[in-house]
């Protein structure tokens, strides 16, 4: 098997919400005799607190001379955001002796080539088929393409044209292996 990524860049342009929350402290002035509710004020506490004074009166009351409201406003605001994602694609393609070997058997074992010597040329055709610049073209278009490609590629070796006529089919068939995209 061969795995193949390729990373893809799309621009994006989207509108999004943020939220935002405000701490925010109301003061209310009250003058009311104590409640049976308001008893449990007197217990340890830490986010509400109660400002409790004494009157000299003809009677001892306890008295509610304030409250401390704590709450938060939530607002929600938009923001343009420009940036450029990625993502990775993968493309997973049979290869390997089966595919490529069955082929070199057939056409090219009574020619006395070694399967070694011609796997580069299928490698190629395959590599060549998921290139960007070969993509959605097809193999006639391409072909004096890539064999400019190999020549350049495989200086040192034989690139000639009757070079080139005798791997063009491993070439063609590892090509023809891969679907395009």
């Amino acid at each position: 098997m061969r795995v193949f990524s390729r990373i893809v860049e799309t621009p994006v342009n989207e509108s999004v919400n943020l939220r935002e929350e405000h701490v925010s402290v109301e003061r209310h002035p009250v003058d009311q005799p104590i409640s049976a509710l308001d008893k449990n004020a007197f217990k340890e506490q830490s986010i509400e607190l109660r400002e409790k004074a004494e009157e000299a009166v003809v009677q001892k009351t306890a008295r509610v001379v304030e409250e401390v409201v704590v709450g938060k406003e939530v607002s929600q605001r938009q923001q343009q955001v420009k940036d450029t994602v990625r993502r990775t694609d993968v493309q997973v393609e049979q290869l390997g002796t089966d595919t490529y070997r069955s082929h070199f058997d057939t056409n090219y074992a009574t020619s006395g080539d070694r399967y070694e010597d011609l796997e580069p040329a299928y490698l190629y055709g395959s590599e060549a088929r998921r290139a960007e610049k070969y993509r959605n073209r097809n193999w006639d278009d391409v072909e004096s393409d890539l064999r400019s490609d190999w020549a350049t590629r495989n200086a040192g070796r034989d690139t000639s044209a009757s070079a080139w006529e005798r791997i063009k089919a491993a070439v063609r068939h590892g090509w023809d292996k891969v679907t395009p995209d």
